[in-house]
């Protein structure tokens, strides 16, 4: 008994991890569309990529803090909001609005370091008061 109890502990343990592995530390799957890492990581400037619907932009102060991510949903009109989030898990959601209206900006003050990834994905706000996600996750790697 006390085998099948440590083998299903063990077993149980070992899916935590690869589910660990797969989602990544902030709990999100890897995303669909990313770009590929900065060559090294420079403070004071913005990183940007553009996915095939969606794109992402995180500014970077002179400490190396992310103080705006921003994004824009250029896939077709559509009413309902971006998400955002980054190393440090969700940063937040902008209010819905009709997409053509362009960009829209979050202050995450979050710190980062090379490699890490800042997303975005957009949700279309259906009739019946849910959300239909369009395009794929797409992030900006530092």
């Amino acid at each position: 008994m006390h085998r099948r109890t440590t083998h299903a502990f063990g077993t149980a343990t070992a899916a935590f991890a690869l589910l660990t592995l797969a989602l990544g530390s902030t709990g999100f799957a890897p995303p669909a569309h990313a770009a590929t890492r900065a060559p090294a990581l420079t403070c004071g400037r913005a990183y940007d990529y553009l996915g095939d619907n969606i794109k992402v932009e995180v500014s970077i102060d002179d400490n190396c803090r992310a103080y705006d991510v921003w994004g824009i949903w250029l896939g077709n009109a559509a009413n309902g909001h971006l998400e955002f989030w980054g190393p440090h898990g969700e940063i937040g959601n902008t209010p819905d609005s009709n997409s053509d209206q362009g960009d829209v900006r979050i202050n995450p003050t979050q710190s980062t370091t090379d490699g890490d990834l800042w997303c975005t994905r957009f949700w279309q706000h259906n009739g019946d008061g849910g959300y239909t996600q369009l395009g794929g996750d797409t992030c900006v790697t530092l």
